[in-house]
């Protein structure tokens, strides 16, 4: 890996491509900067800093956790796993009480397997990993003691990256994509292989998303709808250079590549066409992208963490906290009781709102539709700390207020 200089600047512009926009919202400034997992309002970053971007022009360092540096994180309701990549362990800390991180797990894998835990992927007990050449499940149920299961060796090479999709584990591996049973967690078994040189991994219901690297970069897309036996589905030709992650939503495709920054592709039928693309401070790799709502959050190795949005109109961009007080108000704040959602337009009033409240840890703790200019909520049973009421109007692009309860 190169080696990491220490560059503290800001620069805020738009990139225009084909009538799409990807807009700079702020920007988090620090340095080495190579994983990133998100929650409701927040994101956690290599060095265990988590960091309040509920306003997303005014990122805030909101608490941290100690440990070596991540080079892979997750993060569910109440937890976060950190994959470290030259001491070769996994950490786990309690972040129930997001302003107070708490150490609960460690695991060190040793020099046997490899070096380099690069990817991780979860589901209700079990931790799959992506470390070194191998491919490993452990035992998450006691979170205070996670206990390894089983080491697969896969080949010579690295394993980069895993996503899960039921019975299967989809791993990005320099020798290709490594089709994975994982019914039976103690007894992991190869089923298929194709490709050759990825660096990341996401699937879906249908395709698996392999962002390449190595000698190449882009992407391949293989049809698992028989997840046993991948089929290509089509390829992504990028300039950028190695594609470190890859993500999707709805029909886009999201490369965070090597010193090309962010490109977005929309696909239809087997086909791809890039709409919009990224290319910021610079100053080293973007090894991370993480989605959350309406925004785009992009590692820059040297300079920190981009909070971005697409537009596919090319017009607007995220409304901050502050302006949303022009749309919505959400009041007492803080509540104890109750809280009053008043729409503040009332041209749109007959139009529904999809509300969703989180809470600290991402779960979600209410759900319901709002009508008219003004709903009360009963908010009596709720506990004590910090949430998120996310509303989307039609059509619209989701917008967050944060609100704190007694």
């Amino acid at each position: 890996m190169k080696n990491i200089t220490l560059l503290f600047f800001f620069i805020g512009f738009h990139l225009f491509a084909k009538s799409q926009t990807i807009e700079l919202i702020g920007y988090y400034n620090i340095n080495g900067t190579i994983a990133i997992a998100s929650l409701p309002g927040y994101m956690i970053i290599s060095n265990g800093e988590i960091v309040d971007i509920s306003d997303p022009a005014n990122p805030v360092l909101n608490s941290s956790y100690s440990f070596d540096y991540a080079a892979s994180i997750i993060a569910d309701e109440g937890y976060a796993y950190f994959g470290t990549e030259m001491s070769c362990d996994l950490y786990i800390a309690d972040i129930s009480n997001i302003d107070f991180p708490l150490h609960q797990g460690f695991l060190d894998f040793g020099s046997d397997i490899g070096h380099g835990v690069f990817g991780m992927a979860k589901n209700d007990t079990v931790l799959f990993v992506a470390i070194g050449a191998s491919f490993c499940s452990i035992d998450i149920t006691d979170k205070t003691n996670p206990t390894l299961l089983d080491t697969l060796f896969i080949s010579d090479g690295q394993s980069r990256d895993v996503s899960l999709k039921g019975s299967y584990a989809f791993v990005a591996h320099q020798m290709g994509l490594k089709v994975i049973d994982i019914s039976d967690p103690e007894d992991l078994q190869i089923n298929s292989s194709i490709g050759s040189g990825y660096n990341s991994v996401e699937v879906s219901e249908t395709k698996a998303y392999l962002g390449k690297g190595w000698s190449s970069g882009g992407a391949d897309v293989f049809d698992i709808t028989d997840p046993v036996n991948p089929s290509p589905a089509f390829s992504i030709s990028n300039p950028g250079g190695t594609c470190w992650d890859i993500k999707t939503r709805d029909n886009l495709i999201y490369l965070a590549t090597d010193y090309g920054g962010l490109f977005i592709y929309k696909m239809e039928n087997n086909t791809t066409t890039e709409v919009a693309n990224y290319d910021g401070p610079g100053g080293g790799q973007n090894f991370s992208v993480c989605l959350q709502d309406s925004l785009i959050l992009l590692s820059e190795l040297i300079t920190g963490v981009a909070i971005l949005q697409y537009d596919s109109t090319g017009t607007v961009g995220i409304v901050s906290n502050t302006n949303l007080q022009n749309i919505f108000s959400l009041f007492p704040n803080p509540a104890r009781d109750y809280i009053f959602i008043k729409r503040m337009n009332s041209i749109n009033s007959k139009s529904e709102v999809h509300v969703r409240i989180f809470n600290n840890r991402g779960a979600l703790q209410d759900e319901f539709m709002l009508t008219g200019l003004a709903y009360k909520h009963d908010i009596s049973w709720y506990l004590s700390g910090v949430y998120f009421c996310n509303l989307k109007q039609d059509e619209g692009k989701p917008e967050m207020i944060k609100f704190i309860v007694h």
